[in-house]
C-alpha cells in the first residue's frame, strides 16, 4: 500500500510541525480536519533543499486513498516559507533634510508699566496702563503673550489682549507691591519689577457717645484730617448724612428720630444703627468706614408744664412776670414756648407776638399767624422758666398759653386763665 506521499519528499509532518533540514516551525492549522499524529521519518539521503511542493500524490493515489486515511496534501493550502527582510541599511532621513528648529527659551523682553496713582486712601482706585509697544517676545505675537498683573494685596488680574489699561481699587490699606508677569506660548516668563503703592486710612476720629436718646444730639468728633482734604460726609444710619466742607478737628453734630428724615410718627426709630464716615480729596472719596454703632433709646414720655399762679392772681401787675416749671423723663425738652393774650372788659382781645409786641386779632387764624404757631422761645434753666410780659395787662381776663417739644417730638402744653379785677 502507498504512503501517499513521494520518496523524494524532504519533509515531514510531526504533529503540525514541518521539520526541514533540521530546522522547525510552526505551520498553520489544516484548513480541513484535525491535525494527524501520524510521525514521518525524514530519509536523510535525499537532498534538503527538495522542494516539498513535489510531493504532491498523484490523482490515482488520492483517489485509492480508504475514507480513514489522513486528508490529500491537494485539499490543503501549506503555509508558505515565511519571509524575512533584510534590515536596511539606507538612512530613513535625506541628506539634504534640515535640523529641527531649537526650542524656545528665550522670556518676553520689556514690561514696562505705569501706576495713576501710589499713595491714595482705601477706596480710591489706581489705573494700571501699559502698550503693546511696552512689551514683546521673539516668538509669541503680542496678543498671544499672557500678561498677568499681581497687586500685593492677594489679588490678580489677568489682561485682555489688546487692553491698555486696568483700574484697581484697594478694599484695605496698608503698603503694596505691584508686579506684572508676562507669559509666551512656549511657558518662559518674565517678571517685572515691582512698583510700591502704599493705601492709608484717612482720619482718625470717634463717637462722642454710645447710647441717646431719639432726638437727641451726639457727635462725631474729629481727632484728625488729612491734609488736602475737600470734604468729610457722616452717614448716621437713619438713612441721612451731614456733609462738612473742609473739615477741621473737631465736632460733626447728628440724631436719630426719623427714617430717612421723613418727619412722621409712624418713622420714629430706635435701636442700635452703625454710623460711617468717608472723605473726599483731589483722588476722589475714600470707601466709608466705621466711626461706632450708636444705641438709640426709645423716649414715648410725655412732657409736663405748669404756669405758676402769682400770689395776688387777680391784680394786673402780679402778671408782668410769669413763671412755670418743665419736666420730662426722657430726652428732655430744649425750649418752652408761650404766649399771652388779654381781653379787655370791652371783648377787645390782643397777643404778645414773638417780638413781645401786643397785636390785636379776631379769628383763631389771626391769632395762630400772630401768636400762636412760634410763639416766644424760652430757654429753661434746671427746669424753669420765666417770661417777662409788657405793659398791658388791665381789668379782663388774662391767659398765659404755653407749650414744649422734647427732643423726641413728644409734645406737652398747659393754659393758664385768670380774672383780672385790679390794676
Amino acid at each position: 500500500m502507498k504512503t501517499g506521499l513521494s520518496r523524494s519528499l524532504l519533509t515531514a509532518v510531526v504533529g503540525g510541525a514541518l521539520v526541514a533540514g533540521g530546522a522547525v516551525y510552526t505551520a498553520p492549522a489544516l484548513a480541513a480536519g484535525p491535525l494527524s499524529t501520524t510521525v514521518l521519518t525524514v530519509d536523510e539521503s535525499e537532498s534538503p533543499s527538495a522542494d516539498p511542493t513535489d510531493a504532491s500524490p498523484s490523482p490515482s493515489e488520492s483517489s485509492s486513498e480508504s475514507p480513514s486515511a489522513e486528508p490529500s496534501e491537494s485539499s490543503q493550502s501549506p503555509s508558505p516559507e515565511p519571509s524575512v527582510s533584510a534590515p536596511s541599511t539606507t538612512p530613513s532621513a535625506s541628506p539634504s533634510s534640515s535640523p529641527p528648529p531649537a526650542p524656545d527659551k528665550a522670556k518676553p523682553t520689556g514690561g514696562a508699566f505705569k501706576l495713576s496713582l501710589g499713595s491714595l486712601w482705601i477706596g480710591q482706585k489706581t489705573v494700571f496702563s501699559q502698550t503693546a509697544a511696552d512689551y514683546a517676545d521673539n516668538e509669541t505675537p503680542d496678543a498671544q503673550i499672557v500678561r498677568k498683573v499681581f497687586w500685593g494685596d492677594g489679588t490678580s488680574t489677568v489682561l485682555g489682549a489688546t487692553a491698555t489699561s486696568f483700574t484697581k481699587q484697594y478694599t484695605k490699606n496698608g503698603t503694596f507691591k505691584v508686579y506684572e508677569t508676562l507669559t509666551d506660548k512656549a511657558g518662559n516668563t518674565l517678571t517685572t519689577p515691582a512698583k510700591t503703592v502704599t493705601v492709608a486710612i484717612p482720619g482718625t476720629y470717634k463717637l462722642s457717645k454710645t447710647s441717646a436718646y431719639q432726638g437727641t444730639n451726639f457727635a462725631v468728633n474729629l481727632t484728625s484730617v488729612p491734609a488736602g482734604t475737600t470734604k468729610a460726609t457722616v452717614f448716621w444710619g437713619d438713612g441721612t448724612y451731614t456733609d462738612r466742607v473742609n473739615p477741621k478737628k473737631g465736632a460733626i453734630n447728628g440724631y436719630i428720630l426719623y427714617r430717612n428724615g421723613v418727619v412722621n410718627p409712624k418713622n420714629k426709630i430706635s435701636g442700635k444703627f452703625t454710623v460711617q464716615i468717608e472723605f473726599r480729596n483731589k483722588n476722589g472719596l475714600s470707601s466709608r468706614r466705621s466711626v461706632g454703632t450708636i444705641n438709640i433709646l426709645k423716649d414715648a414720655s410725655v412732657p409736663k408744664l405748669t404756669v405758676t399762679k402769682p400770689s395776688n392772681p387777680t391784680k394786673a401787675s402780679s402778671w408782668r412776670t410769669i413763671k412755670g416749671t418743665v419736666s420730662d423723663k426722657g430726652s428732655g425738652t430744649p425750649y418752652v414756648y408761650a404766649t399771652v393774650i388779654r381781653v379787655t372788659t370791652g371783648g377787645t382781645t390782643y397777643c404778645l407776638t414773638p417780638a413781645k409786641k401786643w397785636k390785636k386779632w379776631t379769628t383763631d387764624q389771626q391769632y395762630l399767624d400772630y401768636c400762636g404757631l412760634k410763639g416766644i422761645r424760652l430757654k429753661p434753666s434746671k427746669g424753669k422758666w420765666t417770661l417777662k410780659v409788657p405793659a398791658g395787662i388791665g381789668k379782663g381776663y388774662v391767659i398765659v398759653d404755653s407749650w414744649t417739644w422734647d427732643w423726641a417730638d413728644n409734645y406737652g402744653s398747659k393754659v393758664r386763665q385768670q380774672k383780672i379785677t385790679k390794676s
